[in-house]
C-alpha cells in the first residue's frame, strides 16, 4: 500500500485514526478493503456484509476511516463455501454492492483491495440519512472532537481517549496539558468542576467514551469565560441513552509501592431528567528521591550536598454528582455536588553533608521529617436556564485543611550543638462563592449577543501553632513571627460578546472587565500586608474561515490574567529540612498575558497551531540563598515572550497500525532585573510525542506511547531533557461491555527532573527521581438498563440495513 513507505517515520510522527470495525468476541474471518474516488480516499462510508440482498441482516459492519480503509470481522459459518455481499453506502456517492465468497473455513483474511465509488446521491423514499460528523471541527474559538460517533473510541476509557486527541497530552506523571501547557479549567456539560489536571486524569479512569458526545478544547477563550481561565476543556456527556448506564472500573498498580483506584460512573436519563453520580476511591503510595547540590552563598564557604527520600501515601474518597431537570419547555433546573476526603502522610528522610573549601566534610546531618495533611471539602451548586435567553448559576465550596509537621535532625556522630527540632500545626479554612448570570437576547438568526455578570469571593483563614525544640531552629521563629493569617479576594466581572455566523465565516468579538480587591494580613506588628484593588480589561477576537471542505483556518487574539492565589502570597513557611524552606511572596503581582494564535485544520484531522504570547510580570518559582539557608519562592519576571508552533499528524501505516505524532517548538525569552543586574535568558525547546495503536487479532488493542522533552529554560531554571516510553494492551469482551487492560508506564524510568541554576552567585542543582514507572491492571464493566435506549439502537441499525439494501 502507498502508506507502507512511511513506516520508517513511525516513531517520530504518529496518530491513531479509526479502523472502525464492529467486532464480536467469536470471529474467524476479516474482510478488508479501501474505498476511493478520483484518487482520494472516501471517509465515513457505511459498509455491511450480508448473505442476501433481500431482508438484509448484517453479519458485520464498519465505517471507513480517513484513509478509506475498513475492516469487518465475521463469525465462523456452518457451511463452506459461503457466498456473501458487501454493501457500501455514503451520502455523497452511489450505493455499491460487491459479491464475494469464502471458500474454506481456514481462510482468515479476505482483502477486497481498492474499491472505486461513483458520485451521486440516492433519494431514498421514507429513509432518513444521518451523516457521521467529522472527528475535528472548529466552532468559533473551540476545537470540538466528536467522540460518540467515532467508532475507534467505542468501549475505551476516557483516559485512553484523551491521550489520542490532537492538542491534548497526558504526561507520564499524570498531568494534563493543552498544546503543551498546563493550568487547565475543567468543565462538564459547560459547568466548571474545580478539578486539577491530576484529579481529572484520576476521574477519567472511570468514564467510558460511550457516555461522551464530544470534547471541546480552547486555548483562547472568549469574553464569556473568566479572565483567569486561559485553557479550557469541556466534556459534553450524551443524553440520548435512556435509563441507567453504569461504568465500573477497578485499577490496581505497583511502582515502588502499590496503588489502587476504584471508580463507578453512573448516568441516568429520561426525556426530562438527566443525572450522573461518580463515587471514587484512591489509595496511592509513591516514593520520590531528590538530590540537591549547591554552593553556600557566603564567599569561600564550601558546598552543601543533600539527599532525600520522600514517601507519599494518600487515601482519598470522592463523590462528583450532577443533575438537570426540565421543568417545562422553557425552564431547566440543575444542581451539582463535589465531596472530597483526603488523608495524606509524607515521611521524609535524608542526610546533608557540609563541605568546606577543601572538600572535607565538616558536618553530617541526618533529617527525619513527617507531614500529615487531612482535607475535607464540599462543593454545592445550583442554577437554571430559561431557554437560551437567561442562565443563572451559584456555587459554594468549603475546605477544611488540618496539617501537622515534625522536623528533627541530628549530627553523626551526635553533637547537641547542631541538633535541629521544630514542629508546627496549622488549621485552615477556605470558602469559595461564585455567582454568575448570562443573558442572551434574540437579535438575529445569524448574530448572537451575550452579556453577563460574575461575582466570586475567596476567603482563607489559617491558624498556626509552632514549637521550637532546639536553638538551631530559631531562624524558623524569625521568619514565622505570627500565629494567624487571613486572606480575602473578591472579583466582579462584566462582559459583552457578539457572535456572527455565515456559511463560511464564524466571528466572535468581546470585551470583559474585572475588578479585583485583595486583602492579606497577619496578627504580628506588620498588620495588613496587602490591601490592593485593580481593574483590568480583557478584549478578544476570534475569526474562523472555512475555505473548502478540507481547509479551515482561524485567527485569535485574547488577553488573560493569572492572579496569585492565597498560597502564592502566604508568608507562612514550610520547612523542608534544616537548610531549606518554601514561602509565599506578599509582593507578588498578577501575571497578564496577550495571546495571538493562528490555527489551520486540514481534512478535519490534521492540526497546525502557531501562537505568540507576551506575558508581563511572569510568575515563576525562584531560589535564593542567605548563608546556609535556601528559600524557594514565587517571583515576578518583568517579561516573558514566547513563539510556539504545534502540529499533529495522523498516519495510517497499515490496516493494523495507526499512528499520531505531535510536535511542538517553543522559542522563549525571559527578562528580569535583580537589584542592579538585568538578567536575560533565551530558550529554544521542543516536544515530541508519538502514539502507536496496533489492532491485533482477537479484539486486542496494543498502544505504545513515546514522549520527549528537550532541554529548556524557565526563569532561572535550566531543565535537562526528559523522555518516556509507555505501553498498554487492551482486550474487549462482551460486545465492548467488558474491557481488561494491562499498562506499563515510563518503562525506562526516565521521566525525571534535573534542574540547574547558575545566576546571582548561585550554583544550584536539583535532581528529582519521580515514581512514574509502574505497572497497572484495570478491569472495567459497563451496562445499560433502559428499554428506550435499546429500542433506539435497534431502530438505528434497521435504518442502516434498509438504506444499504437500496
Amino acid at each position: 500500500m502507498k502508506y507502507t513507505g512511511l513506516a520508517v517515520f513511525a516513531f517520530i510522527f504518529g496518530t491513531q485514526y479509526p479502523c472502525a470495525a464492529q467486532t464480536s468476541t467469536d470471529t474467524e474471518h476479516l474482510v478488508t478493503g479501501q474505498l476511493m474516488f478520483d484518487e482520494q480516499p472516501v471517509e465515513f462510508a457505511h459498509i455491511f456484509v450480508a448473505e442476501t440482498l433481500e431482508n438484509v441482516k448484517a453479519d458485520g459492519a464498519a465505517i471507513s476511516d480517513s484513509s478509506g480503509y475498513f475492516e469487518i470481522q465475521l463469525r465462523k459459518y456452518d457451511v463452506y463455501p459461503v457466498n456473501l455481499f458487501l454493501l457500501i453506502h455514503h451520502v455523497s456517492f452511489m450505493n455499491k454492492n460487491i459479491g464475494f465468497s469464502i471458500e474454506e473455513e481456514e481462510i482468515e483474511t479476505i482483502d477486497l483491495g481498492r474499491i472505486e465509488l461513483e458520485p451521486g446521491v440516492d433519494m431514498l423514499p421514507e429513509v432518513t440519512v444521518t451523516a457521521i460528523r467529522e472527528h475535528i471541527r472548529r466552532e468559533g474559538n473551540k476545537l470540538v472532537y466528536t467522540i460518540a460517533e467515532n467508532p475507534t473510541f467505542r468501549g475505551q476509557l476516557l483516559e485512553t481517549v484523551f491521550s489520542q486527541l490532537p492538542g491534548i497530552q497526558v504526561t507520564p506523571d499524570g498531568d494534563l496539558l493543552l498544546m503543551g501547557s498546563g493550568g487547565i479549567t475543567v468543565m462538564i456539560n459547560g459547568r466548571e468542576r474545580h478539578l486539577t489536571g491530576r484529579e481529572l486524569t484520576d476521574l477519567l479512569q472511570g468514564y467510558s467514551a460511550d457516555m461522551v458526545e464530544s470534547i471541546e478544547i480552547s486555548t483562547s477563550p472568549t469574553a464569556e469565560f473568566a479572565a483567569d481561565q486561559e485553557r479550557v476543556i469541556n466534556i459534553n456527556l450524551r443524553d440520548d441513552k435512556a435509563g441507567l448506564t453504569s461504568v465500573n472500573t477497578l485499577t490496581t498498580g505497583h511502582g515502588e509501592k502499590p496503588r489502587l483506584n476504584a471508580t463507578s460512573s453512573n448516568f441516568y436519563t429520561t426525556p426530562k431528567f438527566q443525572a450522573f453520580l461518580n463515587p471514587q476511591y484512591i489509595n496511592r503510595q509513591t516514593i520520590e528521591y531528590s538530590t540537591l547540590r549547591r554552593n553556600r552563598s557566603l564567599p569561600d564557604a564550601g558546598r552543601i550536598f543533600q539527599d532525600n527520600e520522600i514517601r507519599i501515601k494518600n487515601e482519598s474518597w470522592g463523590l462528583l454528582g450532577d443533575f438537570t431537570y426540565d421543568l417545562n419547555s422553557s425552564f431547566t433546573f440543575n444542581g451539582s455536588v463535589k465531596l472530597d476526603v483526603l488523608d495524606e502522610e509524607i515521611p521524609r528522610t535524608g542526610e546533608s553533608r557540609y563541605l568546606n573549601t577543601d572538600h572535607q566534610t565538616d558536618l553530617h546531618l541526618l533529617t527525619d521529617n513527617i507531614t500529615r495533611n487531612r482535607l475535607r471539602s464540599l462543593l454545592l451548586g445550583f442554577g437554571g436556564d430559561y431557554g437560551s435567553l437567561l442562565s443563572i448559576q451559584y456555587n459554594r465550596a468549603s475546605y477544611q485543611i488540618d496539617s501537622d509537621q515534625i522536623n528533627r535532625s541530628e549530627t553523626t556522630p551526635f553533637n547537641p550543638s547542631h541538633q535541629f527540632g521544630f514542629s508546627m500545626d496549622s488549621n485552615s479554612k477556605i470558602n469559595f462563592d461564585i455567582a454568575e448570570a448570562d443573558l442572551q437576547p434574540n437579535i438575529h438568526s445569524d448574530i448572537r449577543f451575550k452579556t453577563g455578570l460574575r461575582y466570586s469571593s475567596i476567603r482563607y483563614a489559617s491558624d498556626i501553632d509552632f514549637t521550637l525544640e532546639s536553638d538551631n531552629a530559631e531562624w524558623v521563629l524569625e521568619l514565622l513571627d505570627f500565629n494567624r493569617y487571613r486572606y480575602r479576594e473578591t472579583n466582579i466581572g462584566l462582559y459583552g460578546s457578539i457572535d456572527f455566523q455565515s456559511e463560511n465565516w464564524s466571528v466572535n468579538t468581546g470585551l470583559r472587565a474585572e475588578r479585583t480587591s485583595v486583602q492579606n494580613s497577619t496578627d504580628n506588628s506588620n498588620g495588613n500586608l496587602i490591601d490592593d484593588t485593580y481593574l483590568h480589561w480583557f478584549p478578544n477576537i476570534n475569526l474562523f474561515r472555512t475555505i473548502s471542505a478540507h481547509h479551515n483556518v482561524g485567527v485569535n487574539f485574547v488577553r488573560r490574567i493569572n492572579r496569585p492565589n492565597y498560597n502564592s502570597v502566604n508568608p507562612t513557611i514550610f520547612v523542608l529540612d534544616p537548610d531549606s524552606y518554601l514561602q509565599g511572596n506578599i509582593l507578588l503581582q498578577p501575571q497578564l498575558s496577550e495571546i495571538y494564535e493562528f490555527v489551520y485544520i486540514w481534512r478535519n484531522n490534521y492540526l497546525l497551531s502557531l501562537s505568540y504570547q507576551r506575558i508581563h510580570d511572569y510568575i515563576v518559582q525562584t531560589p535564593s540563598q542567605a548563608g546556609n539557608l535556601l528559600r524557594l519562592q514565587p517571583t515576578n519576571f518583568d517579561l516573558k515572550t514566547s513563539a510556539n508552533a504545534y502540529f499533529s499528524i495522523p498516519l495510517r501505516i497499515s490496516r493494523f497500525w495507526d499512528l499520531r505524532g505531535e510536535f511542538s517548538f517553543v522559542d522563549a525569552r525571559f527578562k528580569k532585573r535583580f537589584e542592579n543586574e538585568e538578567i536575560i535568558r533565551t530558550s529554544r525547546s521542543y516536544f515530541i510525542s508519538t502514539h502507536h495503536n496496533f489492532h491485533l487479532p482477537g479484539n486486542l488493542l496494543l498502544n505504545i506511547t513515546f514522549f520527549y522533552n528537550s532541554p529548556e529554560i524557565d526563569g532561572l531554571y535550566k531543565t535537562r531533557q526528559r523522555y518516556s516510553l509507555s505501553s498498554s494492551i487492551r482486550k474487549s469482551l462482551l460486545d465492548n461491555r467488558l474491557n481488561v487492560r494491562l499498562s506499563m508506564n515510563d518503562l525506562l524510568n526516565s521521566y525525571n527532573i534535573h534542574n540547574r541554576v547558575r545566576d546571582l552567585n548561585q550554583n544550584l542543582v536539583i535532581d528529582q527521581n519521580l515514581d512514574n514507572r509502574f505497572v497497572s491492571f484495570s478491569i472495567s464493566y459497563s451496562f445499560n438498563k433502559g428499554r428506550e435506549a435499546r429500542q433506539r439502537t435497534s431502530r438505528f441499525d434497521n435504518d442502516e440495513f434498509r438504506r444499504a439494501e437500496h
